[in-house]
């Protein structure tokens, strides 16, 4: 003869701890023979994969911080969020922390470069590893040099032109 905890009805039972809220839409909780098996459907959404071709549709850092501040201070609807002003003060108050830390000046956050800065990492998504001391030493510092010396190209052919030269 069958015991009434072993027959094997299935009730839909809702799990809730104190101080927990309810399980999420789509959640699914179930008892059988004494066993609680607990199965949550997630709704966060994950980060959007990057390919090879997306290097092309990037827009430029620069160019999206200028139409940023040309666009004016209307603020966009997830702007508004609390959950997002949450995050943004958390990753604002760990910048901040780590300018501390290294002695950062506090005006480096008005420097031109700064936003797009922060646009591209930002159009990189999570999990970006930061560049290491060697990177920042030697492969970075000298694309930053080749970069500045093609900035100075046009100049040099001025200079000739018209006999001007830097001062050293």
């Amino acid at each position: 003869m069958a015991n009434a905890y072993e027959e094997d009805e299935e009730d839909d039972v809702e799990v809730i701890e104190r101080g927990k809220r309810p399980l999420a839409h789509g959640s699914e909780v179930s008892s059988a023979r004494g066993s609680t098996t607990i199965s949550i459907v997630s709704k966060t959404k994950k980060p959007k994969q990057k390919g090879p071709i997306d290097v092309f549709f990037t827009p430029n850092p620069d160019v999206v911080v200028q139409n940023r501040k040309a666009q004016g201070k209307q603020k966009r609807i997830d702007a508004i969020d609390p959950y997002r002003q949450e995050l943004r003060e958390h990753a604002c108050i760990r910048f901040a922390r780590w300018m501390y830390d290294a002695g950062i000046p506090f005006n480096a956050v008005n420097c031109d470069s700064f936003g797009p800065m922060i646009e591209a990492i930002e159009q990189y998504g999570p999990g970006m590893k930061p560049p290491s001391y060697h990177e920042v030493q030697v492969p970075l510092l000298k694309k930053e040099i080749e970069h500045t010396n093609n900035l100075m190209k046009g100049h040099r052919d001025d200079w000739v032109k018209y006999g001007c030269s830097i001062c050293q």
